[in-house]
């Protein structure tokens, strides 16, 4: 799958289109929701790799863990908070290109299946090298089928 090189902020991008408004809540988590939850790193099962956040808020594979994470269970649906750095408090969620990355605006948040980490309603992450990084994208079921990872928080 040829996808398009990702530049400036993942914020900037567009969010993905799959998430059903009715299923989300009219308010994000409160803090002591998030002041509750533990934090953990991500990490690919096959490689070893950690999910981190980079200087741009785009999702990054790497040998170190840097980025850490909140799995917050809200309503029906799992929702992941980026925990620290310049981007803390920032939902992981995929553009309309199915990069994985940090918004801030919680009506941009993607809600994740959690044990082990996938996305709704666009399964399957896998690594995807461009431009001098490892990103993860999501909908690889359909586009990368033999080169699918398994994330686990850590």
């Amino acid at each position: 799958m040829e996808r398009i090189a990702p530049e400036g902020l993942f914020e900037n991008t567009r969010s993905g289109d799959g998430l059903d408004p009715s299923a989300r809540p009219k308010s994000a988590p409160g803090q002591e929701v998030l002041a509750s939850a533990q934090a953990v790193y991500l990490r690919t099962q096959e490689t070893g790799l950690y999910v981190n956040i980079d200087s741009s808020g785009w999702a990054v594979l790497g040998s170190n863990p840097s980025t850490k994470y909140v799995l917050v269970p809200y309503y029906q649906n799992n929702y992941i908070v980026i925990a620290n750095g310049s981007y803390e408090g920032y939902y992981l969620s995929y553009s309309d290109h199915y990069y994985v990355g940090g918004y801030k605006s919680w009506n941009d948040a993607s809600y994740w299946a959690v044990d082990p980490v996938n996305c709704s309603p666009y399964p399957g992450l896998y690594p995807y090298y461009t431009g001098g990084a490892n990103y993860l994208c999501c909908n690889g079921v359909k586009d990368a089928i033999n080169e699918l990872v398994t994330v686990v928080s850590y």
